[in-house]
């Protein structure tokens, strides 16, 4: 009260709505990408010394990256993200390893790879929070072009394997899968 004893009521609610909202997202760009990362942690299989963490390992020395840290997750869907906030994540489903071929998936290494060299991870995940708190956000020129940055990392895996094949033959796998589970 004694902050707001010379305001208006209008005032004083938009006032509060400011400062709530800016401590929310604050919160949540903080916070948001660490519970995420350990929310698929916990689906984390101890999968020892697996050929993907040797390559990652390889490939990021190449670039010029930390090494991400490499999670295999238990789930049969086929699915690969990287979350890069403090440390670097990569996450690959055994669903994924299980559908595709050993090049098809160091494709998508590969393009996680330039997520988290890009920092993309990190961007998307940020207009994507501001868009769930902020349905005005969409609207604003703050929005982030995702697909820039999708097309930029398979120009960036294409380019590493010297063929563009085992990216496109990856993204076809996977749609066709989640095309026929759909369908079923």
């Amino acid at each position: 009260q004694t902050l707001f004893h010379n305001c208006s009521q209008w005032s004083k609610i938009i006032s509060l709505l400011l400062i709530t909202g800016g401590i929310s997202l604050a919160l949540g760009v903080f916070t948001g990408p660490i519970l995420y990362v350990q929310k698929y942690k916990k689906k984390t299989i101890d999968s020892g010394q697996h050929w993907i963490h040797n390559f990652t390992e390889q490939e990021s020395k190449k670039i010029k990256i930390d090494t991400p840290e490499i999670h295999i997750i238990d789930d049969a869907k086929p699915k690969a993200f990287s979350v890069k906030y403090l440390k670097a994540h990569v996450f690959v489903s055994l669903g994924l390893i299980d559908l595709l071929t050993k090049k098809e998936v160091e494709a998508v290494l590969l393009h996680e790879l330039a997520h988290v060299k890009n920092r993309s991870s990190f961007l998307k995940y940020s207009a994507n929070l501001l868009k769930m708190i902020s349905p005005l956000a969409r609207f604003t020129t703050l929005q982030y072009d995702t697909n820039k940055e999708e097309r930029l990392a398979d120009r960036f895996a294409s380019t590493q394997q010297k063929t563009a094949k085992f990216l496109a033959r990856a993204r076809k796998k996977i749609n066709d899968f989640y095309e026929f589970s759909v369908s079923s």
